[in-house]
């Protein structure tokens, strides 16, 4: 597995990241390394380094394309940072 893109959060309690393995996922995990959790439960075909925190630290933003949505094209995306929906 790669890991890549290492994103503090603004309040420096979490970091966020992405890693490939048969897909890139987005990670989270607080500042230690404890709680890790992915955040995107489908793979993407690639995501871009532009990956941001919003200011109160509950949500990431980043660019990706989707695996199989037959797009080429990058397409922003929201989740949140607990991993719940």
């Amino acid at each position: 597995a790669t890991t890549k893109y290492p994103c503090l959060s603004k309040d420096g309690k979490k970091v966020a990241w992405t890693m490939e393995y048969g897909g890139q996922r987005l990670w989270v995990a607080d500042q230690d390394g404890k709680n890790r959790k992915t955040l995107t439960q489908k793979p993407a075909k690639s995501f871009e380094s532009c990956m941001s925190w919003s200011p109160d630290s509950k949500f990431i933003l980043f660019l990706g394309q989707e695996v199989g949505g037959g797009r080429e094209d990058y397409l922003l995306f929201k989740v949140p940072s607990d991993g719940k929906t």
